[in-house]
């Protein structure tokens, strides 16, 4: 019998992914959908510069690359884990294709729409599982990282 791979297994996967940018611009952060044994469907990483795309964020680009992948829009069976908390776009795509489960690392202060800044997501999905702070210190370095580079 396999193995589930467990959250901290997948955030580890998910941090080795944003050391590969496709540009040194891009912010790091990635993010996958995952099925009920935890296996990932779909797994993107930020590619707003590369796309010249300010939608172009891991989490939304990995719900629509599951979507596309199992042929519905409707992902209520499935989770999506990000590296970073996500933002008040991603928030209504994930209500929006009904994932019933957000996993995060990194906190977002200024734009955490899970559960920082304004935490809505509840009120428009009531039964919406939501885990924070997986690995979160690992998260935060490599953002706290990137941006002070940028400074």
């Amino acid at each position: 019998m396999q193995q589930i791979p467990t959250y901290e297994q997948i955030m580890n996967r998910l941090l080795v992914e944003i050391e590969k940018p496709t540009s040194k611009d891009e912010i790091p952060v990635s993010a996958a959908v995952l099925d009920s044994q935890n296996e990932i469907i779909a797994l993107e990483i930020n590619r707003n510069v590369e796309l010249n795309d300010p939608s172009a964020h891991a989490e939304l680009l990995a719900i629509k690359s599951a979507a596309k992948k199992l042929g519905t829009a409707r992902l209520d069976d499935f989770a999506l884990i990000s590296t970073l908390e996500p933002c008040f776009m991603c928030s209504g795509v994930i209500i929006q294709s009904r994932i019933n489960k957000v996993i995060f690392g990194a906190f977002e202060p200024k734009t955490g729409f899970i559960v920082s800044l304004f935490p809505t997501i509840k009120e428009f999905k009531p039964n919406i599982e939501v885990i924070s702070g997986v690995l979160e210190s690992e998260c935060s370095k490599i953002m706290s990282e990137w941006f002070s580079k940028k400074r």
